[in-house]
């Protein structure tokens, strides 16, 4: 009689746990800002601030991220990829930093935008990937901003040789 009665009690347990079992919801990641951190003769810096909302009953994590980097629309510096690690709390936003550090592969690239005499814009269209137990997803984000022309000039007076017996700095 016992074993007749467990059957029912074992069947209504599994039933119980089969409907409280809920398909995990996808996070959402959303740009916070983009800033300009420096420009060099070996590249340039930006940091993308994100924030990420977890809907989940459960910790979940950036597992990594990729990002490009676009100088004024179409000089593509090309692309990085970082494995850092961000926990996303359940239930709760967290903003968070991803830096982007791009080599350039080509300086002189650089000398027709500093003699436009302009402030340059830039670009990073990027992924993060999230995961955990239950989720594996990449979801896209977009950070912009801009590098002024001076920056863009430093940056090519620092990568150009000196030129002996050239007087003052260069035309722009």
């Amino acid at each position: 009689m016992r074993a007749a009665h467990a059957l029912p009690v074992a069947a209504l347990a599994a039933v119980l746990a089969l409907t409280s079992c809920t398909k995990p919801e996808v996070p959402t990641v959303k740009p916070v800002s983009g800033r300009l951190v420096g420009v060099t003769t070996s590249g340039i810096d930006v940091e993308a601030k994100l924030e990420a909302y977890n809907p989940n009953d459960f910790e979940i994590e950036v597992l990594s991220y990729t990002a490009s980097v676009t100088l004024d629309h179409k000089i593509n510096l090309g692309s990085i990829t970082s494995q850092q690690k961000v926990t996303l709390p359940p239930k709760k936003k967290k903003t968070f930093d991803v830096p982007v550090s791009m080599k350039w592969n080509d300086a002189q690239q650089l000398v027709p935008l500093a003699l436009s005499k302009r402030d340059v814009p830039w670009d990073a269209d990027g992924k993060v990937k999230i995961g955990g137990d239950s989720i594996d997803v990449e979801l896209p984000f977009k950070v912009s901003g801009v590098v002024t022309h001076q920056q863009v000039q430093e940056a090519v007076s620092r990568s150009l040789p000196k030129i002996p017996g050239l007087p003052g700095g260069l035309p722009f």
